[in-house]
């Protein structure tokens, strides 16, 4: 209902200065509970979460950071350490919005999708941070480290039948438009 233009940080905020900013994957999941914690929950939500988390650059609050400082070296950073970070942040983060929906009575009619948009970035002589063996390439490239991506769906709305079972079949992120408009019961085709 309006821009987020007031929650930005200073454009001194790093990951080296993180005194009065706010983590951008912090706000932003923090707009995400707001919304649940709102919502009437006999009526249905569609809510889109974007996390900038595993982009450059590599920066997480520095408690996470230290988590890893085994992948660091003794002195200065590994993009690594960093990357493994956010990834546990951003885990850490979905967690609590399952159990926020779960507290609010809301995960047996949730689907949620978790989905990459790309491999991880192997670029600069590999210490971008990323790994996507056994794969080749990755981020930035067409093989298929770069272009085959996890993926997993979840939540009370999944038919008990698929529950944990695993598929091999090729799909792309634009395929979920087609799937979600089927499950909502309306016609995906635009004819505008």
């Amino acid at each position: 209902d309006h821009p987020a233009k007031d929650l930005a940080n200073s454009v001194n905020c790093s990951q080296v200065h993180q005194g009065g900013c706010r983590y951008e994957d912090d706000i932003f999941t923090d707009r995400v509970r707001t919304a649940i914690a709102e919502h009437d929950p006999s009526q249905p939500l569609f809510l889109f979460w974007a996390p900038h988390a595993v982009h450059d650059p590599l920066e997480v609050p520095q408690a996470f950071a230290d988590r890893f400082a085994a992948f660091g070296p003794p002195t200065g950073r590994w993009e690594r350490q960093y990357y493994l970070a956010i990834l546990a942040h951003i885990d850490e983060k979905i967690g609590g919005v399952v159990k926020l929906l779960r507290d609010r009575g809301m995960w047996d009619n949730t689907l949620m999708i978790v989905h990459a948009d790309n491999g991880g970035p192997i670029y600069q002589h590999g210490r971008a941070g990323g790994n996507n063996w056994p794969l080749k390439g990755g981020k930035v490239s067409n093989w298929e480290g770069g272009i085959r991506v996890n993926a997993f769906v979840s939540g009370g709305f999944l038919p008990k039948k698929v529950r944990g079972t695993r598929s091999e079949a090729l799909m792309a992120a634009w395929d979920w438009y087609g799937t979600l408009a089927a499950l909502a019961g309306v016609d995906a085709r635009d004819e505008r």
